[in-house]
């Protein structure tokens, strides 16, 4: 099936959430000429996009801070590394809940995938508690068994 071309539309948005009297300025927004695609699924494909572009910034930023800390033996580089990779996980933990909340209700799920949301942050915040327990492990042994960091590698 063929989409219908996008349009611009005006959207409102107002100074306060409480003062709905007088909208602030006309904001236009991209919408389909037809009304086969609702505005919740056209910002869910935003949205997704936006966690893919920054997936994929993270990803870059995070060899290269690999590559950095483990040629200038450097815990703090790696540490951020870890981070960035939580941060990725977070990122695609983020899409897949996304993309399973589009899905609408069946007979066994009755309000729809919403869980999936619950579930993503639960596994998203337990990412994070794992990286902390092994870069927590990982300074104490540096701390009993010192290594020489060359600063200077992460200068070049």
């Amino acid at each position: 099936a063929r989409r219908a071309p996008l349009s611009v539309a005006p959207t409102r948005m107002y100074a306060s959430p409480l003062n709905l009297a007088e909208p602030l300025v006309e904001k236009p927004s991209l919408v389909r000429a037809s009304s086969t695609v609702s505005e919740s699924t056209l910002a869910a494909t935003i949205a997704k996009r936006k966690l893919l572009i920054g997936t994929g910034l993270c990803f870059c930023f995070m060899i290269t801070e690999i590559v950095g800390g483990y040629l200038a033996h450097s815990l703090a580089i790696i540490t951020d590394a870890a981070h960035m990779l939580s941060d990725i996980a977070g990122f695609l933990v983020g899409v897949l809940s996304i993309f399973l909340t589009s899905r609408g209700a069946d007979p066994k799920y009755s309000f729809g995938y919403h869980i999936a949301e619950v579930l993503g942050a639960m596994v998203s915040i337990s990412i994070v508690w794992l990286m902390t327990g092994i870069l927590i492990y990982e300074a104490c042994y540096r701390l009993m068994r010192p290594e020489k960091v060359d600063g200077k590698i992460m200068f070049w």
